[in-house]
């Protein structure tokens, strides 16, 4: 493309951004008269005629994106949104579903064919597809909202209530990578909950053995009342290794589904203070769909306690999880689950009850976590961890660039460096 056809579209393309829509709309044409096949153009046309209700010229504009670029599936899915306004719900059913094929990783049509199910009465089908929009967008609070309704007006009678409603179960994430804190995460836990599963791969995420490791935790805490779990590592379908600390929670949910109205999602180097957790339970009403827990944040060392909060275990409702996973439970290794999935309301308890001691290790444990956790394609975690053990802690990571506050050992931790 010319340069002078690139200054035109970028012209258009700020001028759509600044709201001249009628300027942006008369540039886009113009370059469609050099190149009539111009993707950009063609799909800027279309959705500017579909936003001010011109359906007619958007269909025109969407014949040609199905002539020159067949694989798009903007096309589809704005067609069915444009069948779905003229109450059409059938056909748009039928064209959002060609947008889904060409792209499985887009959250809108998901979103888009839940609401044309909902108006067809089929709320399985609109339920189903509102789970993959959240999945791929974890933080559409619309849709979480939408989910929630239907469950409580059409599906929360079909599960057993639970007599307690203050009661929970907690599910622990492990590997040998938290052989420093994960005594303490089950032992301030244990005498609150109902149940506890401690549950993990027998290999990381980096391909090594873990399970001398693990066994070596779990021999150390075998007279506990805990249910240890270790699965096979499944097939690695997703880039982010998140995904696949959520299907581990998954797989723990089977052994406690039963056990109390609430899960508690934790990981092994997430601890609590017992006796807040246990003042927190108390006064719980058992009245929310999920609740998460604001939690201290370490670095380097258990005395360096960040100035910032963060959250990260999440409390949720048992039957809610059930229902949720009775429609896509065969979908979980497809689908880019992670904690923030579970966060269907803003609550949050304070002040914080947990400790997350997560980048709390010695160099070598650093660099075994960088390699193995959830984020490890975000930076370059290897050199910032060879950088940062170069010097003594200078009170700031490098992970969030918080400021830090020197404390007691709470919890008594101490770092080796066997792992």
């Amino acid at each position: 493309m010319s340069n002078s056809l690139n200054t035109l579209v970028e012209t258009a393309i700020n001028e759509l951004n600044t709201g001249n829509i009628q300027s942006a709309a008369d540039l886009f044409q113009e370059v469609l008269l050099t190149k009539p096949q111009h993707a950009e153009s063609l799909l800027a046309l279309m959705m500017i005629c579909f936003t001010i209700g011109d359906f007619e010229n958007a269909k025109i504009f969407i014949d040609r994106i199905k002539t020159f670029h067949p694989e798009n599936p903007a096309a589809y899915n704005t067609l069915g949104m444009i069948h779905f306004k003229n109450a059409r719900f059938a056909e748009a059913v039928e064209e959002l579903h060609k947008a889904i094929a060409l792209d499985e990783f887009n959250p809108e049509p998901y979103y888009n064919i839940s609401l044309a199910y909902i108006r067809l009465g089929k709320t399985d089908e609109a339920v189903f597809y509102l789970i993959r929009n959240i999945a791929y967008n974890p933080f559409d609070y619309a849709s979480k909202d939408m989910l929630m309704k239907l469950y409580n007006q059409v599906y929360k009678q079909r599960y057993t209530a639970f007599p307690i409603r203050n009661e929970f179960a907690t599910i622990i994430n492990f590997s040998s990578l938290d052989e420093s804190f994960i005594d303490a995460c089950i032992d301030n836990v244990l005498d609150v909950s109902t149940k506890v599963v401690v549950i993990g791969f027998s290999k990381l995420f980096d391909g090594q053995d873990d399970l001398k490791g693990m066994q070596k935790i779990i021999d150390r805490n075998k007279y506990k009342n805990v249910e240890f779990v270790i699965k096979d590592l499944p097939p690695k379908t997703f880039e982010s290794n998140a995904v696949y600390h959520n299907i581990t929670r998954i797989f723990g949910f089977e052994y406690v589904k039963d056990s109390a109205p609430y899960v508690l999602f934790i990981d092994g180097d997430e601890v609590a203070e017992k006796q807040l957790l246990q003042q927190w339970k108390d006064t719980f009403a058992g009245d929310v769909i999920t609740t998460r827990f604001f939690n201290y944040w370490y670095f380097r060392e258990p005395v360096f306690q960040a100035e910032n909060l963060e959250w990260s275990p999440v409390l949720f409702d048992t039957n809610f999880l059930k229902f949720l996973l009775d429609f896509n439970y065969k979908d979980i290794y497809r689908q880019p689950f992670d904690r923030n999935f579970y966060e269907f309301t803003n609550d949050r308890v304070s002040p914080a009850i947990f400790h997350h001691f997560s980048w709390v290790r010695t160099k070598l444990q650093m660099l075994d976590k960088v390699k193995n956790w959830g984020h490890k394609n975000d930076r370059n975690w290897t050199d910032l961890v060879e950088e940062e053990f170069q010097h003594e802690f200078t009170g700031q990571d490098f992970v969030h660039g918080y400021s830090y506050k020197t404390i007691e050992n709470i919890f008594n931790i101490h770092l080796t460096e066997e792992l």
